[in-house]
């Protein structure tokens, strides 16, 4: 489904197959926005009192109680909680950025966002029931977020005796990547000569504004596994150093 703004939001209560789920929180979209009248979410799943299971092709709802949910083993240790922007915001297109956001039910400690295709976590540290946590936009339009509205969802956590947690200083080498960058100037620039001067320091001035966005060498550049692609050798070919 893209990206877009809903209209409202609203409380209900929501039945599905007899299991009911009270004071819900519902966004309202347009009707071309999805195909079906109601997407049912976490806020109704995750409930206390519902279970569901999944077998075959068929997908089974209860209350956690009765048959045949009650007797499913489960690890009540796990802690999941709901991040909730502190504020209405805004992710633009195709960009990364930190958000403050709300932790329930946890006022200082430590939370993971796992990875599921690794065996690794990221973990970030909630002081004072709040977090920032880095949201991609890999979308051609922008995402906006309301005040309360959930970021994602964490674990909370207790490191086990055989894991440390260690401080690591970044070598010199290293931090030779996060210096600023040098600005850029009209002689670096391929430009008309028969643009006035004017204009010609307008179109730097911009250059600069969104410096980010250009490279002057090979480690200004960077990586990304976002987009991937294979090069394939024309025979005869030769390399080419620009």
């Amino acid at each position: 489904m893209p990206a877009l703004t809903s209209m409202g939001r609203i409380t209900a209560d929501i039945e599905v197959d007899n299991v009911k789920g009270e004071g819900i929180s519902v966004y309202v979209v347009p009707d071309e926005a999805q195909p079906v009248d109601l997407i049912i979410g976490r806020t109704w799943l995750d409930l206390p009192h519902i279970a569901y299971t999944r077998i075959g092709d068929r997908v089974l709802i209860g209350y956690r109680e009765d048959e045949p949910f009650r007797n499913f083993p489960i690890d009540e240790n796990i802690s999941r909680i709901c991040l909730k922007a502190l504020e209405a915001t805004k992710l633009e297109k195709n960009t990364v950025d930190l958000f403050s956001s709300r932790a329930e039910s946890i006022e200082n400690g430590l939370i993971m966002i796992e990875n599921p295709s690794e065996d690794i976590g990221c973990l970030f540290e909630v002081k004072d029931g709040k977090t920032c946590v880095p949201l991609a936009n890999i979308g051609d339009k922008n995402i906006e977020f309301l005040k309360d509205q959930c970021l994602g969802r964490a674990e909370v956590i207790e490191l086990c005796s055989n894991v440390k947690v260690k401080e690591r200083m970044q070598s010199s080498n290293n931090l030779d990547n996060f210096k600023e960058k040098l600005p850029i100037i009209l002689s670096e620039i391929n430009i008309d000569s028969n643009i006035e001067n004017e204009r010609k320091q307008e179109l730097v001035q911009l250059l600069n504004e969104y410096r980010d966005c250009f490279a002057l060498n090979i480690s200004e550049l960077g990586n990304t596994n976002l987009t991937k692609m294979d090069i394939k050798e024309v025979e005869g070919s030769k390399p080419v150093c620009i």
